[in-house]
């Protein structure tokens, strides 16, 4: 099937995308959930706040081992929720990675999908 991509949203466990065709529209539905990681010395804080998570190892922007805690956000309408929250009581003291990255872009990168491209 050639499609066009041309809107995604996301809802409490999906990404919805609406793709055009020769046919006409077409809204596809896919269950996703999104992780964001926070730096390892943040364990006190994920157990204080009965945060769930678990420890992994990724590369960095200089393409260095970083320990990290690994979060999973399976509600994707609560996503800025839960990373505000963090940063609230945090005091924005803790590193967050991949929290800038909104669930809709995740889910492009992941399916190597580009929005418009037939």
């Amino acid at each position: 099937m050639n499609y066009w991509i041309f809107d995604a949203y996301r809802t409490d466990n999906q990404i919805i995308l609406w793709a055009k065709t020769k046919e006409g529209n077409v809204r596809l539905e896919r269950p996703f959930s999104t992780k964001i990681y926070m730096e390892a010395n943040g364990e006190e804080f994920c157990q204080t706040y009965h945060l769930p998570y678990s420890k992994t190892t990724k590369k960095n922007y200089l393409s260095q081992n970083v320990d990290v805690l690994e979060i999973e956000i399976t509600n994707l309408q609560l996503y800025e929720t839960i990373i505000r929250k963090i940063e609230h009581l945090s005091k924005h003291s803790l590193t967050l990675y991949n929290a800038d990255i909104p669930p809709e872009q995740e889910f492009f990168y992941k399916y190597h999908l580009y929005p418009g491209v037939y």
